[in-house]
């Protein structure tokens, strides 16, 4: 079929402009491409990955030649959604949104696409959790000119005089999702692409954690072996990366043998495409740290430091470490499942084979005491791991769909749309006090920190004039 006779689609990632925050647009390349290898006979899909506020301008002329518009809706991205609801007309388009936002708020969005465009209410659907199968069946209904959509799973929609209808939630089953990503970028072997090779963490019950919740309550789950490796071969031979990010929630899924097996023909195929092209490869991987140590399990922790080894030979060039805390109080408020003597069996087990991590942390929580600060301050001290910290002075967030979000919602406070979380205080007055003081002197320190961390991304802005982006460049470059 000739592309004039299928329908066509177009899925737009938004970023923010003026947030610190990293963007990437994996989301919406995991939605095309397992569109193409679902309806390559019906339809065709093409994806936008807005950079820069240039393209805005833009916007109308290409969203003309399409029949449906997808807008991928992260955090912090409602001014540049704004203007380019703004800048387009979508009373002919079916309209369907997904990522947090929709996900979270899912009215609140569509009463703000209805507000700031001209889109009809019943062409406007709203996605919810991970949208592979979900926007598949919505895009067979619309290819359908079907009109009733209430038997699709993670959606809300128009339903005429009932108003909104939210139909029933279902986590989707990462074994039924064989098509890798389509990816948006040229071959440049010097970005670092993001890639996922399953979805959620074992874990699962941090306070501040959405990930659970954003997978309809289902855990740690990976994806088959056979699309993995396909997906390591788009990268590495077609793609000819440097780099890579695994951003898994968490990497491994645990510290069962299935787990490490796994793992293990994961590096070893990576070993064996390097080989082929006569080059290795950088990647980075995600993970916890009672993963690497269990104080009563000494056999399974060395073979967890025998396949990190064999990892760092294959490529493994950094992991990055939720430690979140030095205080084995806050570590219990944060519901980690984790104490010191882990943390440091972790860390020990790290620097024995001499692999290099980063350690998230979270320093501000709303219950926090001033001798746990002094606490924090003393572990990294006593462990020689400031130079490793992302942002040692990062408070938590209260994101909607985590279990600090529901207790602030539960106290009648509200969500802010944009942030998809809701502001607190601190309990302490002296806290909130120290709070206030460091965010403000460590402003210019973190978004200079931000811009060093956004060099390594593949989508950093070498143009970008932004002065901390500038600054950074130049520390990286020397």
């Amino acid at each position: 079929m000739n592309i004039e006779n299928k329908l066509r689609v177009v899925l737009i990632y938004l970023r923010s402009f003026d947030h610190y925050s990293y963007w990437n647009p994996l989301s919406i390349e995991s939605l095309i491409g397992h569109l193409k290898g679902k309806l390559s006979q019906q339809i065709y899909v093409h994806g936008l990955d807005i950079r820069e506020k240039e393209q805005i301008k833009k916007i109308d002329t290409i969203i003309r030649n399409y029949d449906v518009v997808g807008f991928s809706v992260s955090s912090y991205t409602l001014e540049v959604l704004q203007e380019i609801l703004h800048s387009c007309k979508l009373f002919d388009k079916k309209v369907v949104v997904g990522n947090q936002l929709a996900t979270y708020l899912p009215d609140s969005l569509f009463e703000f696409f209805c507000a700031h465009s001209d889109v009809k209410k019943e062409n406007l659907y709203m996605l919810l959790g991970e949208g592979e199968e979900t926007i598949e069946k919505v895009i067979k209904k619309i290819h359908a000119k079907e009109c009733d959509f209430h038997d699709i799973p993670n959606i809300v929609y128009y339903s005429g005089e009932n108003g909104l209808l939210h139909t029933k939630k279902e986590f989707i089953d990462l074994k039924n999702l064989k098509f890798i990503p389509s990816y948006l970028d040229e071959i440049n072997p010097e970005k670092t692409y993001q890639m996922q090779l399953s979805r959620g963490c074992y874990w699962g019950a941090c306070v501040f954690c959405t990930r659970y919740s954003f997978r309809h309550n289902k855990r740690w789950q990976s994806f088959n072996l056979t699309r993995i490796f396909a997906d390591l071969k788009e990268i590495i031979i077609t793609k000819d990366a440097n780099n890579i990010e695994f951003c898994d929630d968490e990497f491994f899924g645990g510290r069962k043998n299935e787990n490490l097996i796994r793992a293990y023909c994961i590096a070893k195929k990576i070993k064996e495409l390097c080989d082929q092209r006569g080059r290795k490869i950088n990647y980075r991987i995600f993970t916890r740290p009672d993963f690497i140590f269990n104080k009563d399990d000494f056999e399974q922790n060395k073979k967890v430091q025998r396949l990190l080894f064999f990892m760092k030979k294959t490529g493994l060039a950094r992991i990055y470490l939720g430690i979140e805390s030095g205080c084995d109080s806050q570590l219990k408020r944060y519901n980690r499942g984790i104490d010191l003597e882990i943390i440091k069996g972790a860390l020990k087990s790290l620097q024995e084979i001499d692999l290099k991590f980063d350690s998230g942390f979270i320093l501000f929580d709303p219950d926090l005491e001033l001798n746990e600060i002094i606490d924090n301050i003393k572990f990294y001290k006593e462990n020689d791991i400031i130079e490793t910290n992302q942002w040692f002075w990062r408070p938590m967030i209260a994101n909607i769909g985590s279990i600090i979000g529901k207790r602030f919602l539960e106290m009648g406070k509200e969500a802010d749309l944009n942030s998809m979380s809701i502001e607190y205080s601190y309990s302490d007055k002296i806290i909130q006090y120290l709070y206030e003081i460091t965010d403000f002197e460590s402003r210019k320190t973190r978004n200079l920190f931000y811009a060093l961390k956004s060099i390594s991304k593949k989508d950093y802005d070498y143009e970008d004039e932004n002065e901390y982006n500038s600054i950074a460049h130049e520390i990286v470059k020397k």
